[in-house]
């Protein structure tokens, strides 16, 4: 009589089981620092796409003359500048205020199809902006931008408060 065999045996299983869980064992911390060094990327992309914005303003702040009055900046950051009555700030109200004007912008929600508020790619409920008081200042999981005079030092930190981006802007 012959007889069929249908499966496997436990032997069998317990191999395939093995190889999954040596799989899993070596994905997951792969897996993990791959996300870690996206959440990094994302920090350090922000702070230096600011930069040149940022150096705008700072310049924009120090104009004289007629051009105090004048309006240059997005101080609303709603995807426009409002030369005529809106309400980005002139020129002469961004003075030594910079740092707080920008800070205030990126952190607040606009429009939907415009801009929403940044957060921090470690702490969801954390905005991805802060303002600082001193020069090279820094928060984990966030861009710190201190304003010292015509200075203002961009830090973007990881969560553990490695800096990973440190960039001194100032204007003449």
């Amino acid at each position: 009589m012959e007889k069929n065999s249908y499966g496997f045996t436990l032997v069998e299983l317990l191999i395939v089981i093995a190889i999954i869980c040596i799989l899993v064992a070596t994905a997951i911390p792969g897996y993990i620092g791959m996300q870690q060094t996206g959440r990094k990327g994302a920090l350090k992309g922000a702070a230096i796409g600011a930069e040149a914005e940022i150096q705008a303003w700072l310049v924009s702040s120090n104009k004289t003359g007629v051009m105090v009055n004048n309006v240059e900046c997005d101080t609303n950051w709603d995807g426009s500048i409002d030369i005529t009555g809106g309400t980005d700030l002139p020129n002469s109200a961004l003075f030594g205020k910079v740092a707080s004007a920008y800070v205030s912008a990126r952190s607040q929600a606009g429009p939907p199809a415009i801009n929403a508020p940044e957060l921090s790619p470690w702490y969801t409920a954390t905005s991805l902006w802060s303002l600082g008081t001193s020069l090279g200042e820094s928060s984990p999981g966030q861009i710190v931008l201190s304003q010292v005079g015509n200075q203002i030092s961009i830090v973007a930190s990881d969560n553990k408060g490695n800096i990973i981006h440190l960039k001194i802007i100032s204007a003449d």
